[in-house]
């Protein structure tokens, strides 16, 4: 053990059980960002969060379980209802540009605070974990459905063109991610725009190429 484990295990102990499960999840989310699930061992969490596995194990069964913990408790900067709520304000006002503007805002502004989380999802995504999955059904699928049902509505009003309003939504969420994964995981210079101005430029794409009027075909 390290002079740095041994000060780490020594504060540990003086540690309420909250504090130091709050410690274990630290550390694991850490080390499931840098080297995925299936190459994060207990022992190396154990190590980082300066406490023995025995502890873990007392308050996680098992290292799905902890992986589990973690996925739940690390994007709830704002919960998924109120983002919904937030959401369905501006649909019901049929501001197109605040709702997409506020989604995109949100997702970046998460993401480049902290990009761990990404990480996170890109490794789970990699090893096909069945929790990465679940995280996503819970946490994505709701939301990626409420701008589904949005454009929908729209284009049932005649304010947006037809299209594939599913393919509409991962366009505008695939600049996002794009964006996210140039800027903070290979951090290349070319896209080191500020966000806001990432948000507005998506949004007016995503609109200008929904809104009615004049139809440009592929090749035209």
């Amino acid at each position: 053990m390290t002079e740095i484990n041994r000060v780490q295990a020594k504060e540990a102990t003086r540690l309420t059980g909250p504090d130091r499960r709050c410690r274990i999840i630290q550390a694991a989310l850490r080390l499931f960002s840098e080297k995925g699930f299936n190459a994060t061992t207990t022992k190396e969490i154990a190590q980082s969060a300066g406490v023995s596995e025995a502890v873990i194990f007392r308050h996680f069964p098992s290292k799905d379980e902890l992986y589990a913990v973690v996925l739940r408790t690390t994007p709830e900067v704002l919960p998924l209802d109120e983002w919904l709520r937030e959401l369905a304000v501006y649909a019901e006002r049929r501001d197109d540009a605040r709702l997409f503007s506020s989604f995109a805002a949100r997702v970046l502004d998460y993401h480049l605070l902290d990009p761990v989380f990404l990480r996170l999802m890109l490794y789970s995504a990699l090893e096909h974990h069945t929790l990465a999955r679940r995280f996503s059904e819970r946490q994505i699928k709701p939301v990626h459905e409420f701008l589904r049902k949005y454009i929908i509505r729209r284009q049932q009003e005649g304010a947006f063109r037809a299209c594939d309003p599913d393919l509409a939504v991962k366009a505008f969420a695939g600049m996002l991610i794009y964006y996210l994964l140039v800027r903070k995981l290979f951090e290349i210079d070319t896209c080191q725009v500020p966000g806001e101005m990432a948000v507005e430029t998506f949004t007016c794409l995503l609109l200008d190429g929904l809104r009615l009027g004049t139809q440009h075909g592929i090749g035209e």
